[in-house]
């Protein structure tokens, strides 16, 4: 077992319990205190030491979320892509792979869906200065598809589509109880080629 104690594995046992209590209880719904406290962390500074303040932690959770993204984004260049069908399947099996492969994925998958509820400009800042990168991948890819489409009509449906494949894959391990009833698919690629087919119908249903 690794015995966490130099400071880049006591930040990284912070965001760790952020993520899984911000998960749980939302992000209004744990102090910074909460958090140093569940990390067992002894010293009520190091939040404040290590992030600044509920923004910066935020941002730091944001930042190992896209790197993971980054790396698998890597194996499969949304600009190499040759059809919206391949595009948008290889975008949601990334994020799929984030919750099934990585302890702390479902969950941090969850707290980024919480913060795309958020009306708060701050934490939307949050998410356009890590994300606006994989989302303008995304709409230009989109556009070659479609070159004579208007593009704010292309932007509005890829934003739509991001924040879908996000909610949904929040509540990828709670379809057995949802309210239609239990949902049940015999393997993830199944649910990611289900949501995927519903995405592309989105995006480019009459354009």
């Amino acid at each position: 077992m690794q015995i966490l104690g130099g400071k880049e594995d006591i930040r990284e046992k912070l965001i760790l319990s952020a993520i899984s209590l911000y998960a749980q209880k939302g992000i209004d719904g744990v102090s910074l205190r909460e958090i140093g406290v569940s990390s067992g962390a002894k010293n009520s500074g190091v939040m404040q030491y290590h992030f600044g303040s509920k923004l910066g932690l935020l941002g730091a959770i944001m930042e190992k979320i896209v790197q993971h993204l980054s790396l698998l984004k890597a194996q499969n260049p949304p600009q190499e892509a040759e059809d919206i069908d391949s595009l948008v399947k290889q975008t949601v099996k990334n994020i799929a792979t984030i919750v099934s492969v990585y302890e702390w994925g479902e969950d941090a998958v969850k707290v980024m869906s919480r913060m795309l509820m958020e009306t708060s400009t701050d934490i939307r800042n949050i998410i356009n200065r890590y994300f606006s990168e994989h989302s303008v991948q995304l709409y230009q890819r989109i556009s070659t598809f479609y070159p004579d489409v208007e593009p704010n009509k292309i932007k509005l449906r890829v934003l739509l589509a991001l924040d879908c494949i996000i909610h949904g894959m929040s509540e990828s391990k709670s379809l057995s109880n949802s309210p239609v009833g239990k949902i049940s698919f015999y393997n993830k690629q199944e649910l990611v080629d289900q949501l995927s087919d519903f995405i592309v119908g989105g995006i480019t249903y009459k354009l």
